[in-house]
């Protein structure tokens, strides 16, 4: 969530000015997940490398500025009230030497047709926390500022879910309401809940678990989260049908949810499937009635102009050119790899769905995703990969004469909507080979020397250990493994770092041991999709 630009309540502004809400990527605003999607539906807004970008509501820049660094032929521009804000993300901006990205402190009423058009429009974290002119003015730029086929990503919080949070954030400002700095009012909101909780302690009722889990789920979060979140000014959940209701006032319609199997009716419980499925076969009643069986919090739509022509019927035909990317991990690990029919293993998925099968295509095809992540692959390169794989490993009279293609097709369209796998129809921003020269990127390592939290090229964020965070601004093209272990060994000399080598009694060759701790970092920041060309 980021400020809002509403001059008439100045609170909003010196809000975030004052505390200031840390500003970050979100894989489901990268427009690559929008084109995905997009495309799954018959709308196409163009390719994002070539797009115009704007975000309402951008901060300090943390989620736009890594799309102007992996685009550089997009133009993108963020809006924020908060001068402030956009102070530290310019600085950003000018360090990295950027020249296709614009921030700008200015009032979303001030946005005109100056500004342009745009593919892509993101307004994450703003429309719930604003007064209803505010959100109407989001409604009117996404109309007025959207190219035809373009589309726009608005979050706010959701009803159901949020009745009880919200019931939550109304006690706090009670408890709160005589005190008027940001500090004490922050400390105080935890120290009232935490005082709900004990007070509630040994009790089995729903009422006492939302309380300790909201406390467990606040005490993850900074003071800024809290905040803005729960105690601001402003604060306006809706239903989803009340959300389009306004959307449709300024002739926009619903083209999706950011994550495709959240819409999925099969998803649900096979009895709530059944029920549902039989009630409506409207995507929008279906999406609220959704919302109700899962008592939803949080919403992420995804919008377009009213007269585009939708398709929500996906059959293969929908996927060419797509590509696909999953962990699979096998409960047994010894049986890693093994994709002989007479043996069934059990895979857990990060949704927390697990598959469990002897057929050896599926299996090729989770080892195979597995062994790739976080690369994605297209369909043909799959089939190629898992030919191989049983080519080499099943012996003679298990070899059936299996049609792959088909096979693998149908489990991955059948993984999409489950959420199994995820898809996309542009290449990765980061590499699957590991080059001579590791590299990761300005953004990234300029992140890395101010805090643990950095930017994936997924589009998401990690925290990085302390040695890596060291050694992180050697990682910027010019060095090969050894040179980046002499560099490890520079720092160790410096005594910024200590390596503790274990076993053995002889003395350790320190050059060998720091060429194996590059090693491992560097599989590790390919594993976190950290690495770019």
């Amino acid at each position: 969530m980021s400020s809002a630009a509403v001059p008439e309540v100045p609170e909003t502004f010196t809000s975030y000015d004052e505390v200031q809400y840390p500003s970050h990527a979100y894989e489901a605003t990268h427009p690559d997940n929008m084109y995905t999607l997009g495309k799954l539906f018959h709308v196409t807004p163009g390719l994002p490398d070539e797009s115009s970008i704007l975000e309402l509501g951008c901060a300090s820049g943390g989620n736009v500025i890594p799309l102007a660094l992996q685009m550089p032929r997009s133009r993108v521009i963020g809006v924020d009230l908060s001068s402030k804000q956009i102070a530290e993300g310019q600085a950003t901006i000018n360090a990295l030497g950027l020249k296709n990205i614009t921030l700008r402190a200015d009032d979303f009423c001030n946005i005109d047709e100056s500004y342009g058009q745009f593919e892509y429009i993101i307004c994450h974290g703003v429309f719930s926390w604003v007064p209803p002119h505010a959100q109407r003015r989001i409604l009117e730029v996404c109309r007025d500022r959207l190219t035809p086929n373009g589309i726009a990503y608005i979050s706010y919080n959701a009803n159901p879910g949020w009745f009880m949070r919200g019931m939550i954030r109304q006690m706090m400002l009670y408890h709160i309401k005589d005190l008027k700095d940001t500090t004490p009012r922050v400390q105080q909101a935890r120290a009232f809940l935490s005082f709900l909780v004990t007070s509630t302690e040994g009790q089995e009722t729903p009422y006492a678990k939302f309380l300790k889990q909201e406390l467990d789920m606040l005490s993850k979060h900074s003071d800024s989260y809290l905040f803005h979140e729960h105690l601001e000014e402003n604060n306006h959940p809706m239903f989803f049908f009340e959300f389009m209701n306004l959307a449709r006032q300024f002739d926009l319609q619903f083209l999706s949810e950011s994550n495709l199997p959240s819409m999925i009716a099969s998803n649900l419980s096979p009895k709530a499937a059944e029920a549902l499925t039989a009630l409506t076969t409207d995507v929008y009643q279906r999406s609220q009635y959704t919302d109700f069986v899962t008592n939803r919090m949080f919403r992420q739509n995804l919008l377009c102009l009213k007269d585009i022509k939708v398709n929500r019927h996906i059959t293969e035909s929908s996927v060419d050119g797509a590509r696909f990317s999953g962990r699979f991990q096998p409960e047994d690990a010894t049986r890693d790899g093994d994709v002989s029919p007479k043996v069934e293993i059990n895979f857990k998925c990060p949704n927390g769905r697990g598959i469990k099968t002897a057929h050896p295509v599926l299996k090729a095809l989770m080892f195979t995703l597995n062994e790739a992540w976080p690369t994605s692959l297209p369909l043909a390169e799959i089939v190629k990969r898992i030919e191989k794989r049983l080519s080499e490993t099943l012996v003679v009279g298990e070899q059936e004469p299996f049609a792959i293609p088909k096979i693998c097709l149908s489990q991955l369209m059948q993984m999409m909507v489950r959420g199994d796998v995820e898809t996309r129809f542009v290449p990765d921003r980061f590499v699957e080979q590991i080059s001579n020269k590791p590299t990761v990127s300005p953004y990234t390592r300029l992140q890395a020397s101010r805090e643990a939290l950095v930017t994936t090229n997924r589009h998401g964020t990690t925290q990085l250990d302390p040695l890596t965070r060291l050694i992180l601004p050697f990682f910027d093209g010019t060095r090969d493994r050894m040179q980046l272990a002499e560099c490890m060994g520079k720092l160790a000399s410096e005594g910024k770092i200590k390596i503790n080598v274990q076993g053995g009694t002889a003395p350790a060759d320190m050059s060998t041991v720091h060429a194996a701790a590059i090693d491992k970092i560097i599989l590790q920041l390919k594993r976190l999709a950290l690495l770019v060309n």
